[in-house]
């Protein structure tokens, strides 16, 4: 296991040699290295980094050309201590439409999760809408639906993305919300709060 973390914080480092780093539009497509705070509701309890490469820097044409790459690492805490629960995850994203103002994609993934060491593997599909009214403003609102065997999440978002400076540093704050349902224990939990990062 701590191989396979320590390959997992190798790429997301290593992505910041090829990071998205210029004055264009903030819907240009590039790699982007994000790391996000949250509080639930108020108080900061939990973190994440996100690296997104889409596969068009590699591929111009046909179906991988609009298929977007993203891992991230999710921690209870906001310093990224993986104690007591981490996640680990990967997602491929596929964009139905995409121009300069707008997209909407669906996201099918997985990841590793564990908490007090009982160890969970969800199936995680997704769609997430960005607008960008402005060069320098953009709008996205998500949905994430994690799968487990005993229960389901549904995990939601909506932010607002900033690009007030030239080299290309990105501001984000919004909100989230999230409904879990066991079918198993028939158990029912929500839970929302606030979140901002920078990418």
């Amino acid at each position: 296991m701590k191989k396979f973390l320590s390959l997992i914080f190798l790429i997301l480092l290593c992505s910041f040699l090829f990071a998205e780093n210029d004055a264009n539009s903030i819907s240009k497509q590039g790699v982007r290295i994000q790391i996000q705070e949250f509080a639930y509701p108020f108080v900061p309890n939990a973190g994440k980094f996100v690296t997104e490469v889409p596969i068009s820097l590699f591929i111009n044409d046909g179906f991988l050309s609009r298929t977007n790459t993203r891992v991230w690492y999710l921690a209870s805490s906001p310093l990224f201590i993986p104690d007591p629960f981490y996640e680990i995850g990967f997602e491929a994203e596929y964009s139905l439409i995409y121009n300069e103002k707008s997209t909407l994609s669906v996201g099918l993934g997985t990841a590793f999760s564990q908490e007090n060491k009982i160890t969970s593997v969800p199936l995680i599909n997704s769609i997430r809408w960005k607008w960008f009214p402005q060069n320098w403003l953009g709008i996205q609102a998500s949905m994430e639906n994690l799968l487990y065997g005993e229960g389901d999440i549904i995990d939601t978002h909506l932010m607002a993305n900033f690009k007030p400076f030239d080299f290309g540093l990105l501001f984000q704050i919004g909100g989230t919300g999230a409904i879990a349902y066991g079918w198993t224990e028939e158990i029912f939990a929500y839970s929302y709060g606030l979140s901002a990062g920078l990418g």
